[in-house]
């Protein structure tokens, strides 16, 4: 009897819990929220663990290189619990499809990997970095979201409190990329005479954030929010290379992202002192979410609450994580490098 084939359209009914007997997918799903992929960019290599989320410079995020994290400890775990629910892995497949983030009606899906549960024994490379991807995968708007499934690809004799139908999602998780960040979300707008008439601000001034109520609160920060940078200085940087353009674009980046730092420190202060209490939960400030996100990295396991409260009390500390997010130092040495390679060659 041949193969079955490898299942490409998973399921069409949403059965809930009561409907669905079975038992030990709650210990498989937790085996399975082990697993982690490696996005490589061109300055250096992030990696994000089911259930979790990545900032991508948007201009990077439609060329990442991306592999799932499998080992040898990953798969004799996950079989552990796949045996005390009685199925094989080898009737399983891992899929992972893409989505768009957008909440957008025209909003596309695609299928982009299907391997068999035994590849996870190992790393495996899903894309090389700037190799050819479907149109979900280079949404620099949104980004996208990569959904990992292990899927049921054959159908097995029914039994009590086993899944038997082909096609059914085992286990299931997400691992989000996005480009909601200070390069993608605040982009810089041009800072004319004009303007600088309206804002009342001098002739010479090239940069100006300007912060129309408060910040904390928003849920959509560029509503509140408008960076101003030298229209001159603007035009410039756009026409330099790569290198020199992440070398200038850096200078109002760090001069946003201190002022963003120390107006939500600010604003956190003076509610205290009121006497005011504001509980982030990491959905209800997109101020605060940005620079949580930024900062995690290098938190440990502190809670967003206790971000709050770090912000509040240390805005510097806080300012040094945002600003070294996503490889800065190495994307900044490795821009000073290629300036002075091109220097050299210029001279000699």
């Amino acid at each position: 009897m041949p193969d079955a084939q490898p299942v490409v359209k998973f399921r069409s009914r949403s059965e809930g819990r009561i409907l669905r007997p079975f038992a030990n997918l709650d210990a498989i799903q937790e085996c399975f929220n082990a697993l982690s992929i490696i996005v490589n960019y061109q300055f250096g290599e992030e990696g994000i663990q089911l259930g979790g989320s990545l900032e991508i410079p948007a201009r990077y995020l439609a060329d990442v290189g991306i592999r799932v994290d499998g080992s040898s400890e990953f798969l004799a775990s996950l079989k552990s619990c796949l045996e005390r629910a009685e199925i094989k892995a080898s009737d399983l497949r891992f899929a992972l499809i893409a989505h768009d983030s957008g909440r957008s009606p025209l909003r596309e899906s695609e299928l982009v990997s299907l391997l068999p549960i035994e590849s996870l024994s190992e790393p495996q490379q899903l894309f090389a970095r700037e190799s050819t991807r479907g149109r979900p995968m280079r949404n620099g708007f949104d980004g996208y979201v990569l959904e990992a499934q292990i899927v049921l690809n054959t159908a097995l004799e029914p039994a009590p409190l086993r899944p038997s139908l082909r096609g059914t999602i085992i286990a299931s998780g997400d691992f989000r990329l996005s480009t909601n960040d200070i390069s993608s979300s605040l982009q810089p707008r041009p800072l004319t005479n004009l303007v600088r008439k309206e804002k009342d601000l001098p002739n010479d001034s090239w940069f100006f954030v300007e912060i129309h109520e408060e910040i904390i609160d928003t849920l959509a920060l560029g509503e509140v929010v408008q960076v101003w940078v030298d229209d001159e200085f603007l035009r410039k940087t756009s026409l330099m290379t790569s290198a020199e353009r992440t070398m200038s674009e850096h200078i109002f980046i760090v001069s946003t992202m201190t002022t963003l730092v120390y107006e939500a420190s600010k604003d956190l202060k003076d509610r205290q002192s009121r006497g005011e209490q504001f509980e982030f939960d990491g959905t209800n400030s997109a101020l605060l979410k940005l620079l949580f996100t930024r900062s995690k990295k290098y938190l440990g396991q502190m809670t967003v609450g206790d971000f709050a409260v770090k912000l509040r009390e240390q805005p510097q500390l806080i300012l040094s994580h945002c600003l070294s997010a996503g490889s800065m130092k190495n994307l900044l040495q490795t821009s000073a490098e290629q300036i002075m390679g091109d220097t050299d060659a210029t001279q000699a």
